[in-house]
């Protein structure tokens, strides 16, 4: 049970660093995708951003389901990196607006309330 645990939290490592890896290549081929400022292209970066920070937070927490008590404990430092992961989920606005910034890369909300 344990390695199905390990299991996913790798692959959620993999999957956020293609994700990175994904939006660095537009970023550096702006002829195809456009420039970095488009609504388009910071859509894709939000999006990568909503995931990367879910991501981290459900790795973070299935470190400390492992851990059990000791998870909130200073020897071990995950209660650390359950504080930093949530920060990134808090700054610039947080999550919903980043959500917000997706959507709108796909859709005209300029008539929405």
């Amino acid at each position: 049970m344990v390695a199905g645990i390990l299991a996913d939290m790798a692959i959620g490592i993999e999957m956020m660093r293609a994700s990175f890896y994904n939006l660095s290549y537009m970023a550096d081929h702006m002829d195809d995708y456009g420039p970095p400022w488009s609504p388009q292209f910071i859509s894709k970066a939000s999006a990568t951003r909503v995931f990367a920070g879910d991501t981290v937070v459900d790795i973070v927490n299935k470190g400390a389901e492992l851990l059990g008590s000791m998870a909130i404990s200073e020897d071990f430092g995950n209660e650390k990196l359950l504080r930093d992961a949530k920060i990134t989920q808090l700054w610039l606005g947080g999550q919903q607006i980043c959500r917000y910034r997706v959507m709108r890369g796909h859709y005209d909300l300029k008539n929405w309330a």
